[in-house]
């Protein structure tokens, strides 16, 4: 059996190690900027109606640091979505590969064909299909661009 510990003592927890349980936020990492930014988050969270009445509108530089943290999340949702804004400014080349990749998918090949070569280029079926589809069907054209490496 143990001995009791003196009530000072906390049994597992370092005495040298700060106690994160009494404190209310770890003070936040990084630049000036990113501090203020969070300090001016955290006291917009820490409003209440009873402090809009009694207090003065957040300062111009409040507001600047909201303003810089929500153009960074911005910035950050941004680079997440580039799909969906590449999608919505499209160049004229990816337009036109777009629509060249739509005609391939309309292309009807035959079995036949890709069976040639698959057994004379020694490729997948799906590769070889895609072959015959980027040239129309074509089976002794599509074979002669690979061979002279346009593929």
């Amino acid at each position: 059996m143990a001995e009791p510990q003196p009530p000072t003592i906390t049994e597992g927890l370092d005495p040298a190690a700060p106690n994160t349980e009494t404190e209310s936020e770890p003070a936040p990492k990084g630049s000036t900027d990113s501090r203020r930014a969070a300090a001016a988050l955290s006291s917009l969270d820490a409003r209440t109606d009873d402090d809009s009445k009694n207090k003065p509108s957040p300062s111009a530089a409040d507001r600047q640091a909201l303003g810089d943290a929500m153009t960074r999340l911005e910035g950050l949702e941004l680079g997440s979505k580039a799909s969906a804004l590449s999608s919505t400014t499209k160049s004229p080349e990816k337009e036109r590969k777009e629509r060249e990749a739509e005609d391939r998918r309309k292309v009807k090949v035959d079995a036949a064909d890709v069976a040639l070569v698959v057994e004379e280029l020694e490729l997948t079926k799906v590769k070889a299909t895609e072959l015959l589809k980027s040239y129309g069907g074509d089976a002794v054209r599509a074979i002669t661009a690979y061979v002279n490496g346009v593929v």
